[in-house]
């Protein structure tokens, strides 16, 4: 420590000149560094399940979006308002570039010509040519046969139905067909008209998302200045670009409250401003190293990378923290600044060894993890940890020892000394009392600790406020519709025969509302579906006769159409052959929510099942899917991949969490070389992990995917303070033991703040996460200032 202390000293102006040198490259290269909001990033890409979720999705023409046109006057000027506002988007739509086109809600305006089989066949009874006599008719009236005047009128009366029949809808007013409004709307709601859109790009390219969503905002506002409606936007896209933009927002508004909070606590302590600069230096030209690293491996952060900066941060002040304290109580006895050095080294290096050692070999855990995203954060929260530790040990000495050894014996914690001096010698008179009072509090917190672990959560908060454009006109449609536009989960039948079973099996359960497919087109039987469209080819093959309707179908271009359709009538035998036939002719925007083919060309007919509940809250994810648990190999598209998502971490977590345990139960051991010492450690550091969930239990928070990942974490951070008084109570010094408990203290406190500064973000995921970590530090501090010290262990010399 002597020789290692005096090239800290002697070398301190390379030191600093060097670290804030890769402080200012890592500052550099993390001005490229974003965050990827999108959930599949937490699965490996290689994963079967997601291969056929991307393969799916990326074949999936009919991914929409939509624009929600609202006034909150209800007239019917304002009605016509929101007609106008429609109109106006989509006779302006070519105009963007990122839309593709615009969605249907007129079914069979969309089916063309094959709108024909799904015409009633009585609508056709009263055109058949042997009533409709327009040509002899004419004949009559050149030979002065004026009763002819009636029947002409009759003829084109008949004409004129036939036209309204097929002619195209959207030919008479196109906009129209595009656009949806409620029947009725609720005192309490709007009047609103939904338009559907597509986009030339996928939701899962955030690069994409993050500059086609603001373009298309920045074109609605130019469309609608003036006009006094309002809209919003919702869909798959938009909710990438909002999960996107908040989680960036969150990451810079956390890791800026972590600094500024952890600043305040050190400026309150040390009574210095110099002091503090130097230890906000310290965090900064860490922080900013981390990320530069962070940039060069990965390039971008992941949703759970995205918890970084403060786990780094609350684990790294601790360093800081530790060596502050022990240098600051050394000034008080010395201003010699080799001495203050190396008696710092000399106290603190082994026991900060051990706790850094075990939170970064706790972190290279999650590497045994099949989650991507989770490997990314054992790396870089290793690497980020390793970088806070250098800094600290080497950096921070240098940097401030000049200030430390004149103010340091002045700082304001040398105040609270006396105090805890007596807290630490109270300990060993009343230390029983107490430890068994906190012992039963642990206890009492871990029956309920058990009972949330034990109810997983399926449905985790989002990354997005409640209170978003997005979460808010999602509600809006739904209620408006009486439906659920995110909450549809899709299933493939490889053959008609599995179709009609899968069908019937989903039919009686009773957590489904509505089933779409192909067999909706025979919803009123199958024997009068064929027979119906029997009868339409037989009033259809009738036309041919007449030049003028003849002329009506070319022109609406349905005639070719219909000698193929009379062509192949004679090959339908059956509802199966019907419904290919159907589906062989079907426009993209239909044919694929009901029909899909995979890159081998195997072909699936799409079942697309609406729940009678929101699938991404009460945890009804997984009461659906288990539910339909015979069909679960045939089920696709996000809700699967999601609640697939939930199950591996579910199932992951426990085994991160009981290899953590053992590690450290080694370590220590090694360390300590008493296995008893060992064990205590290991009761502890249990105690603490069950009594955290127990905590969030009682506060409303649900074990999901991201707080379950509390469980190692907590373990990695809350054994450092633990080690720190293990080593301080085995020397059998309350002076020592007190000096100790400060620093604990102040540690833990700094790294609760940096994980509070969660519950200052947006989303409900990272508020939740963050209080998870502030609770279980905090009962770490309690178990390591409370217990530790009552407890027997090894003697040290």
């Amino acid at each position: 420590m002597e020789k290692l202390s005096e090239i800290v000293y002697r070398y301190r102006y390379p030191l600093i000149v060097f670290f804030v040198f890769l402080g200012i490259l890592g500052f550099y290269l993390s001005t490229n560094l974003s965050v990827d909001s999108n959930f599949l990033e937490v699965l490996p890409s290689d994963d079967p399940v997601v291969e056929e979720y991307l393969k799916f999705s990326s074949g999936e023409e009919s991914e929409y979006s939509y624009i929600v046109l609202k006034s909150y006057e209800k007239t019917p000027e304002d009605r016509e308002k929101l007609l106008d506002a429609a109109k106006t988007i989509f006779e302006n739509r070519n105009e963007n570039k990122y839309i593709t086109g615009f969605s249907k809600f007129d079914y069979l305006t969309d089916l063309g010509p094959l709108g024909l089989i799904m015409v009633d066949s009585s609508d056709l009874n009263d055109l058949s040519m042997n009533k409709m006599e327009l040509e002899s008719n004419y004949m009559t009236l050149t030979n002065y046969d004026f009763n002819a005047i009636r029947y002409i009128v009759s003829d084109f009366s008949r004409l004129e139905n036939f036209e309204d029949i097929f002619t195209k809808e959207e030919n008479i007013d196109s906009y129209k067909n595009y656009i949806q409004m409620p029947d009725e709307t609720s005192d309490d709601m709007p009047l609103i008209l939904v338009m559907g859109f597509s986009l030339t790009g996928k939701n899962t390219d955030i690069g994409y998302t993050d500059v086609a969503i603001p373009a298309i905002r920045q074109w609605l506002n130019s469309l609608l200045n003036g006009t006094g409606i309002e809209y919003g936007l919702v869909g798959d896209h938009v909710a990438s670009n909002e999960s996107h933009m908040q989680a960036n927002k969150d990451f810079l508004l956390t890791t800026l409250i972590s600094l500024l909070g952890i600043a305040a606590i050190v400026f309150l302590a040390y009574s210095s401003f110099k002091i503090t600069l130097y230890l906000f230096l310290s965090l900064s030209i860490s922080m900013f190293i981390t990320l530069g690293i962070s940039y060069l491996i990965f390039g971008s952060l992941n949703i759970v990378t995205t918890f970084l900066n403060a786990i780094t941060l609350g684990l790294g002040i601790d360093y800081g923290i530790h060596i502050m304290t022990r240098m600051m109580d050394e000034a008080k006895n010395t201003e010699d600044e080799k001495k203050i050095i190396f008696r710092t080294y000399k106290k603190v290096t082994k026991p900060l060894i051990v706790s850094m050692s075990t939170t970064v070999i706790v972190f290279i855990i999650l590497l045994i993890v099949k989650s991507p995203a989770l490997k990314e954060m054992g790396i870089l929260t290793s690497i980020g940890i390793s970088v806070f530790f250098s800094v600290m040990y080497l950096f921070l000495p240098a940097v401030s020892i000049k200030t430390i050894s004149k103010q340091g014996g002045k700082a304001r914690i040398h105040k609270l000394d006396s105090g805890i001096y007596m807290v630490a010698k109270g300990l060993k008179k009343i230390g029983i009392i107490s430890g068994t009072i906190i012992l039963s509090g642990l206890l009492f917190l871990s029956f309920f600790g058990f009972l949330n672990i034990s109810d997983f959560s399926y449905t985790p908060p989002g990354l997005i406020s409640e209170d978003s454009e997005i979460i808010k006109t999602a509600r809006l449609i739904e209620k408006a519709f009486n439906g659920n536009i995110t909450d549809v989960v899709k299933y493939l039948a490889s053959d008609y025969d599995e179709l009609l079973e899968m069908t019937d099996y989903l039919k009686n359960n009773k957590n489904i509302k509505k089933i779409q497919s192909a067999l909706n087109f025979v919803e009123d039987g199958e024997e009068g579906f064929v027979k119906n469209f029997r009868e339409v080819i037989n009033s259809v093959e009738k036309v041919k006769g007449s030049i003028l309707l003849e002329g009506i179908l070319k022109k609406e271009e349905y005639y070719d159409f219909i000698i193929e359709m009379l062509d192949e009538a004679e090959n339908i035998k059956d509802t199966e052959s019907l419904i290919n036939l159907i589906l062989s002719r079907l426009p993209s925007s239909i044919k694929d929510s009901l029909y899909y083919t995979d890159e081998n060309g195997k072909s699936y007919y799409v079942i697309s099942v609406e729940p009678t509940s929101d699938l991404f809250s009460n945890n009804f994810n997984k009461i659906f899917f288990e539910s339909t648990e015979d069909l679960y190999g045939k089920a696709i598209g996000y809700p699967k991949i999601f609640y697939y998502l939930m199950n591996m971490i579910r199932k992951q977590a426990l085994p991160i969490s009981v290899i953590a345990l053992i590690t450290i139960f080694f370590i220590v051991w090694l360390e300590r070389k008493a296995i008893f010492d060992s064990l205590k450690v290991l009761v502890m550091m249990i105690l603490i992990l069950i009594s955290m969930f127990g905590f969030m239990y009682l506060t409303g928070i649900d074990v999901t995917f991201i707080t379950v990942l509390t469980a190692p974490l907590i373990i990695g951070i809350g054994v450092d303070g633990i080690i720190h008084m293990v080593h301080a109570s085995s020397k059998g010094n309350t002076l020592e033991l007190s000096k100790t408990i400060k620093s604990v203290t102040m540690s833990s406190l700094t790294s609760i703040v940096a994980f509070i500064s969660f519950g200052f973000a947006e989303g409900k995921l990272l508020k939740s996460f963050g209080l998870s970590l502030a609770f279980g530090v905090f009962l770490a501090w309690i178990v390591a200032i409370f217990i530790v010290p009552v407890l027997p262990w090894r003697k040290e010399k």
